[in-house]
């Protein structure tokens, strides 16, 4: 039991929210593909919820299962771009 929560549960939940956030971003670029542009709603949802908008990478890596806002509105006007 020390093993798991002392050595693999910390990498498993590091695992996790990679996995987490590959997937938002992926759902960000399928709405982009739709054509719709979130980036204001993602703009909304981060004042409403108070979010860091720029957190250090390691601890956001570490502790954030979802991508900091600046990283997800990079994504999205990249593809968004490129698929004009």
């Amino acid at each position: 039991l020390t093993v798991y929560t002392g050595l693999i549960f910390p990498l498993w939940m590091v695992a996790m929210n990679a996995v987490t956030r590959w997937l938002e971003f992926r759902a960000d670029r399928y709405s982009a593909r739709l054509g719709y542009d979130i980036r204001p709603s993602l703009l909304k949802i981060s004042k409403t919820n108070k979010g860091d908008l720029n957190p250090d990478w390691l601890h956001s890596l570490w502790h954030h299962n979802h991508p900091p806002l600046l990283e997800r509105l990079h994504a999205v006007t990249e593809y968004m771009k490129k698929s004009k």
